[in-house]
């Protein structure tokens, strides 16, 4: 994983849909160490004061829905787009891009990335019902086909297992051959 000078959207709180649904029923809500006030109606608006004292004010859009009445967003306060969600920095609220937030994921290696994928389709495959899906040394023909699961579709599943799991071994094979000769080698998927 990369360093941890980044910032990840799961380490603050977030305005979201369940949070919109109750503000837009009360007049008042605490959210981490900020506190929201209604201060428009038509459209709901908010305002924000974290402390130490500063007040964000948070807007709200809608767009119609499919089968009749509206869909309501965040809008950001500070480029304007409309967003689902909205995140408790320390000192600020925004949106994930203008707070220049990350997601987890997006810190992972790619070798490690694969790996999580092939376990992803391990997992849809044959579920729980396997004790030891996640070795990735077993190969798959060591799994039975999941009962209830139609024969075509398994194999379709099967085929695309095994096509990821040859890739990320044979893109693997080289970085475990060069750090066992000491050297560093980056992990290069599909060559």
């Amino acid at each position: 994983m990369r360093d941890v000078s980044r910032l990840y959207v799961e380490d603050f709180p977030t305005l979201d849909e369940q949070d919109l649904k109750i503000m837009l029923n009360q007049a008042w809500w605490v959210l981490g160490n900020a506190e929201l006030n209604r201060t428009g109606t038509n459209p709901p608006r908010f305002a924000a004061t974290i402390p130490p004292g500063l007040e964000v004010e948070i807007c709200l859009q809608s767009t119609p829905a499919h089968f009749g009445g509206v869909r309501w967003w965040y809008t950001c306060p500070y480029c304007s787009s409309r967003c689902g969600r909205l995140y408790l920095h320390e000192y600020d609220i925004g949106c994930r891009k203008c707070l220049n937030l990350h997601y987890r994921c997006q810190s992972i290696e790619r070798i490690e990335r694969d790996r999580n994928k092939i376990k992803k389709m391990r997992h849809a495959i044959w579920g729980e019902t396997e004790p030891e899906i996640n070795n990735l040394l077993m190969t798959t023909s060591a799994f039975k086909r999941p009962k209830g699961m139609h024969r075509n579709r398994f194999l379709n599943m099967l085929y695309k297992l095994e096509e990821l799991e040859g890739d990320h071994f044979a893109a693997l094979l080289p970085v475990l051959k060069a750090r066992h000769r000491g050297e560093r080698m980056k992990y290069k998927p599909g060559e």
